[in-house]
């Protein structure tokens, strides 16, 4: 009968890890969540770039936020506007504390489409950094809030002031 708990304890033990941990998986699913982001984006898909969002997203960038509502409207705006969309995002860092994932990520995008007032054709281009928090919620990870920490961007090969002092209505939701 004593061997039975030794035995039990033993395949804890060897076997714990094969079924992986919340932060294990966690992480696994942020890593390829930003995959999936940046594919989605290329396919111009909100629904799927829309389902990492947690229904009180925020994302705040300078004095603005934005909720997932806003952001709906901005992706669908951007996607009009854009023939093809190029975009990579890159983890720098990942930590895990109790349900919760950190990362610091460097985002490189670029668009090409046609002004929707002058039907010129227009080139955005921005490189951002960014900090964004997951949450668990249930079986489920989902990004709650993005701070963008900086970003730089061109239209049509001018530097554009992404934080509004000289704003680019091109891409502005209402």
């Amino acid at each position: 009968m004593k061997s039975i708990p030794v035995l039990l304890s033993i395949f804890v033990l060897v076997c714990g890890p094969i079924w992986g941990s919340d932060a294990t998986d966690g992480r696994r699913f942020v890593i390829e969540a930003y995959k999936r982001s940046d594919a989605a984006s290329v396919r111009k898909d909100s629904q799927t770039l829309l389902s990492l969002l947690a229904p009180d997203y925020k994302g705040e960038f300078n004095d603005r936020t934005v909720t997932k509502a806003g952001m709906s409207r901005n992706m669908k705006l951007m996607f009009s506007i854009a023939k093809t969309i190029r975009i990579k995002t890159t983890i720098k860092t990942l930590s895990y504390q109790e349900g919760k994932i950190t990362v610091l990520a460097q985002e490189y995008a670029s668009l090409q489409g046609t002004h929707p007032r002058t039907h010129k054709p227009l080139s955005l281009v921005t490189d951002s950094t960014f900090q964004d928090v997951w949450r668990k919620t249930g079986s489920h990870w989902l990004k709650q809030h993005t701070l963008t920490l900086r970003v730089k961007s061109k239209l049509n090969g001018k530097p554009v002031d992404p934080w509004g002092n000289n704003k680019p209505t091109v891409l502005t939701a209402t």
